[in-house]
């Protein structure tokens, strides 16, 4: 379905089973805009609540204002005390055991925790550092990601291993609090993976991940920042392929209350794509949004890199080789690093100047 823009009326048409993905594409000739395109129109223009009625085949607006609702939904938010902090393991990581293995894990929450809730644009108003960072290992257990083009590989092996990998590094940073989401192959949900990250109030959030296509000749690095709206089809399946059984209220909420990472979140993956494409010599595919759950849900700055396809035979090989993870594991570290410097450079400036 789509509707169709015709003269000054929008038009119902039946075309196919999917709605377009673009904002605004032709179809048969007449120039279609996907029913959420539409709403988000109407909504800028009048300043209404507008509706996607599809039983109906109908859009409707009027009623609540759009302002009214999202200040409705934040005030519903209530606070809780954060939890507790564990103290970081300390002294020197030596090779046995592995030095990953001394750096936290997480597990599985017993209670439902509501996070703490601010107002406020969190990039703006909060003194930033970046001192406590979490490394997710995508997938794990009975959840195995991709399966690579020789079919003898698994995504979750290969998160593992890159997290593992950069914890390391950056724990050898003075100063930093390394957490990793998962040690070993165990599943964990993606809500225990962002509860996690929220509850040792985390500075920064690294999701691992290797890429898939049924284009076998795909190749490169995506990096990914959370948007409401996917920035291009490939972007969508990506997301809804990572995505499992989420909750539609908790995307609402968080889709309003994670535009305040958003500048530091691209400021993240540009240092990381910069160092993995001049390191590695990695076609960088340009830095993609996307409604990942595990972005929308951290309060924090967030990137998700899928550093390789995994269903393209040359890359397989890449991924399966220990020394390229390991140049892809410092090339996120040192995008990381890069990273800090400069915000926190930016804001120490920004202070010396009142």
């Amino acid at each position: 379905m789509h509707f169709a823009l015709h003269q000054d009326f929008f038009l119902l048409g039946e075309t196919r089973d999917t709605y377009p993905m673009d904002p605004a594409e032709l179809v048969a000739g007449q120039l279609g805009l996907a029913p959420d395109s539409i709403k988000d129109i109407l909504r800028f223009i009048l300043n209404l609540n507008v509706q996607y009625m599809p039983d109906e085949k109908v859009i409707v607006a009027g009623g609540v204002n759009a302002d009214d609702v999202r200040r409705e939904i934040l005030a519903s938010l209530v606070s809780s005390p954060p939890v507790p902090e564990t103290s970081p393991t300390k002294g020197a990581i030596t090779p046995t055991p592995p030095r990953w293995a001394s750096i936290p894990a997480a597990t599985p929450m017993p209670t439902k925790r509501v996070e703490r809730v601010s107002l406020s644009p969190p990039d703006q108003d909060r003194e930033y550092r970046v001192r406590r960072i979490v490394v997710d290992a995508g997938h794990g257990g009975n959840d195995s990601g991709a399966r690579s083009a020789s079919g003898k590989y698994l995504e979750k092996e290969l998160t593992l291993d890159v997290a593992r990998r950069v914890a390391e590094l950056l724990a050898e940073e003075p100063g930093f609090v390394v957490m990793l989401t998962r040690k070993k192959d165990v599943y964990l949900t993606l809500k225990e993976r962002t509860d996690y990250a929220n509850s040792n109030n985390a500075d920064l959030f690294v999701s691992i991940h290797a890429n898939a296509n049924s284009n076998r000749r795909a190749t490169g690095t995506e990096t990914y920042v959370y948007s409401s709206r996917a920035s291009d089809k490939v972007a969508s399946i990506a997301a809804h392929r990572e995505n499992d059984n989420v909750n539609l209220l908790d995307f609402i909420q968080d889709d309003l209350l994670h535009s305040g990472f958003r500048s530091r979140s691209f400021l993240l993956a540009e240092k990381v794509d910069q160092r993995i494409r001049d390191r590695l010599g990695q076609k960088i595919r340009r830095i993609e949004q996307a409604p990942f759950y595990v972005l929308a849900r951290v309060r924090m700055p967030s990137i998700l890199i899928e550093t390789a396809f995994l269903s393209n035979k040359g890359e397989e090989q890449k991924l399966r080789d220990p020394e390229w993870r390991s140049k892809m594991s410092r090339a996120i570290a040192d995008g990381i690093l890069a990273y800090r410097d400069q915000v926190e450079d930016t804001m120490d400036r920004r202070r010396a100047q009142k």
